[in-house]
């Protein structure tokens, strides 16, 4: 069993704003009906203003970072996750309705985020200096299949990412560039990971968007898909799809190196 590493930027030899999938993993898309995690994000298109600089020359913009974390139960981290957990914008195209109180923010965190799969948190600013920590701007996470999917060989191929960003943080791509980096994480670390699917409400377009700039390719529309909020809502599905053809040399070195004794 492999640990799920926390990816970052700085921790990646890839940038999170440009996605490959490792070694022989390419992606394509393939129309397979699922089951899907429900998709939690909402971003909207911005536009970037030049500031200006000295003699009117306009001044370089700082670079965003943004980079994945694990989450903790630390008070910082539950007053983060209220910024989005707690507002209507955000939880409009989520499940559960708006927070009313922090504690729900710290249940939720120690009952559902530590114990899960791959939930991480989403830091995203500018450099504020050496080793100084990105504030804590929304949260993805992403779900293997249920076990009564997995194939003949009890093995599971697929898996499912959500995501959420306070509403202070929409446009600036952050969305996009977390969901590469979730994607090029999970890869890496599931061998058996074949096909990484999302969805997004058919209503919420900003959110098709986010999926299509991280390398999804859209492939219909399942209608009737996902009860939201008492009502039956039809969803986008997207998906990156591993070509079996050519993964299968990884996944046995991946293998073989699991069954690889320990010792010098």
């Amino acid at each position: 069993m492999h640990a799920l590493p926390t990816y970052t930027q700085a921790q990646s030899s890839r940038h999170a704003g440009e996605f490959t999938l490792s070694d022989s993993r390419r992606a394509r898309a393939r129309g397979v009906e699922v089951t899907i995690e429900e998709e939690e994000s909402m971003e909207v298109q911005h536009q970037h203003q030049q500031q200006q600089g000295e003699g009117g020359a306009p001044a370089p913009a700082a670079e965003l970072e943004v980079s994945l974390r694990e989450f903790t139960l630390s008070d910082a981290d539950a007053e983060a996750f209220m910024s989005w957990a707690s507002d209507p914008r955000v939880v409009l195209f989520q499940r559960r309705d708006a927070y009313d109180h922090i504690d729900q923010a710290r249940r939720y965190i120690a009952d559902h985020v530590l114990p899960h799969p791959w939930y991480r948190a989403i830091c995203a600013g500018t450099s504020a200096g050496a080793g100084a920590p990105l504030p804590v701007v929304g949260s993805i996470s992403v779900k293997p299949a249920a076990p009564a999917e997995a194939d003949d060989d009890g093995r599971l191929f697929r898996a499912s990412v959500g995501y959420r960003v306070a509403h202070a943080h929409w446009g600036r791509g952050v969305a996009t560039r977390a969901v590469r980096a979730a994607a090029a994480a999970v890869f890496a670390a599931w061998p058996w990971l074949l096909r990484l699917e999302a969805v997004a409400d058919v209503d919420n377009p900003a959110s098709q968007r986010v999926l299509e700039k991280a390398g999804f390719v859209r492939e219909g529309v399942l209608r009737k898909y996902i009860l939201l909020k008492g009502r039956p809502r039809d969803m986008v599905i997207f998906s990156i799809v591993v070509d079996t053809d050519t993964d299968t040399d990884r996944r046995q070195q991946q293998q073989q190196s699991d069954n690889k004794p320990d010792g010098p």
